[in-house]
């Protein structure tokens, strides 16, 4: 999973914003909340870089799984990396988590 993910970031830091994202963010996100364990660890893991290209995704992933361990864990990428994880962005992914 983590070689697959990998593979999808590398992909998007290449991409233009003209090209459709929404099937590399339905995969990306398919990934991450296939095992919800594994993807928390492999966010851990991640690099700067990498953390910018998933938090458009955290709402994604956020709406999913429902989670309180999914916003406590980007309270730790914030404090990992302040320049990246947004308060916005936290505020998005908590309101996701209560959507019906």
């Amino acid at each position: 999973m983590k070689s697959e993910i990998t593979k999808l970031l590398k992909w998007r830091k290449g991409v233009t914003e003209e090209e459709p994202l929404k099937d590399y963010w339905r995969t990306l996100t398919d990934l991450i909340t296939s095992n919800e364990e594994q993807g928390y660890e492999i966010m851990r893991e991640a690099t700067d870089d990498e953390v910018y290209y998933l938090s458009e995704i955290f709402e994604d992933i956020s709406e999913r799984l429902k989670s309180e361990k999914f916003i406590s864990l980007l309270n730790e990428l914030k404090v990992k990396f302040p320049e990246t994880v947004k308060d916005d962005d936290i505020e998005l992914a908590i309101s996701a988590m209560k959507k019906k």
